[in-house]
């Protein structure tokens, strides 16, 4: 089989290429200039020139993030809205069958309550929005031949296999361990109230790589919630830091965090439709994994 992939030496990009790469050729298009195919998915010229012909599949990791709206906002729509067309349609017109993209929870809007393929979306950041555009572009352009499947994770971990292309240590699963080992302490900056379903990328990768190899009985367009093994809270995901952190070293980590407001949050209950998707990997393993790493790496004790 052969694969095309975009935005491959991302958080979840590297795991999907490292899993499809067992099965068949990956050509890999984006920015870096080790791509297969050098191209910036806003470049709708570009795009037009692509021969997609003899895909089976076209994985798109390459969304927009955050910081892409700090940098160039209308850069980011323009990838998200007029790109994100030139390329379903010519990976239709090239005869790829199944088109996957990875999008966000965040365009149900507050992440709260029940959450699951059926309910409502209310994108309210631009890049919540940027991101159900791009879905929608796909949406418009599936039949019978052509499949669109939107992956909507929540909270991603996991140990990035580009780690020299990542750039996103900020986000908690980083952050707060990074922060354990420097400064042996956590610091909140909220009062860590908000719940999150946590996936890693593999799992993420998985549930890829299980949609594509998928046959008969789907929709020409299908939302999949993929569910990671756990829900917690931010605060208490920097408990267990501190806790894998003290178990290893034998040193003490408190979490340091605003006083907590007295209504609390409600939790997010963030679910599925689709009883086939199996978690298979957990926040615990990783982070005694990820802290060992950093530990060793720092020369830190």
């Amino acid at each position: 089989m052969r694969f095309a992939l975009a935005g491959a030496t991302g958080l979840i990009g590297g795991s999907v290429h490292a899993r499809l790469s067992e099965h068949g050729a990956v050509t890999t298009i984006g920015r870096q200039s080790n791509s297969s195919v050098s191209l910036d998915l806003a470049d709708t010229d570009g795009i037009d020139k692509l021969d997609l012909g003899g895909f089976d599949a076209f994985v798109h990791c390459a969304g927009v993030v955050d910081e892409d709206f700090t940098h160039d906002r209308e850069a980011a729509f323009k990838r998200s809205i007029t790109g994100m067309e030139h390329l379903v349609r010519k990976a239709k017109s090239c005869g790829v069958k199944k088109f996957i993209y990875l999008s966000t929870s965040h365009v149900y809007g507050r992440l709260e309550g029940l959450i699951n393929e059926h309910s409502a979306v209310n994108p309210l950041t631009d890049y919540a929005l940027a991101h159900f555009n791009a879905e929608q572009m796909i949406r418009r352009h599936t039949d019978g031949g052509f499949q669109g499947v939107v992956f909507r994770p929540n909270a991603v971990y996991g140990i990035p296999v580009y780690r020299q292309n990542f750039d996103r240590w900020y986000l908690i699963p980083y952050s707060f361990p990074v922060e354990a080992v420097d400064k042996q302490k956590i610091t909140l900056k909220t009062s860590g109230e908000q719940y999150r379903n946590f996936i890693s990328n593999n799992d993420c990768a998985r549930y890829i790589e299980k949609m594509i190899f998928s046959n008969g009985g789907q929709e020409e367009f299908t939302v999949i919630n993929p569910v990671g093994a756990d829900s917690m809270s931010i605060y208490d995901f920097a408990l267990i830091c501190a806790d894998i952190y003290r178990e290893i070293t034998g040193n003490e980590c408190p979490v340091i965090r605003p006083a907590v407001e007295e209504t609390k949050r409600p939790s997010l209950d963030f679910k599925t439709i689709h009883a086939d998707y199996r978690p298979t990997e957990n926040v615990r393993s990783y982070l005694y994994q990820f802290i060992h790493m950093l530990i060793k790496e720092r020369g830190s004790s």
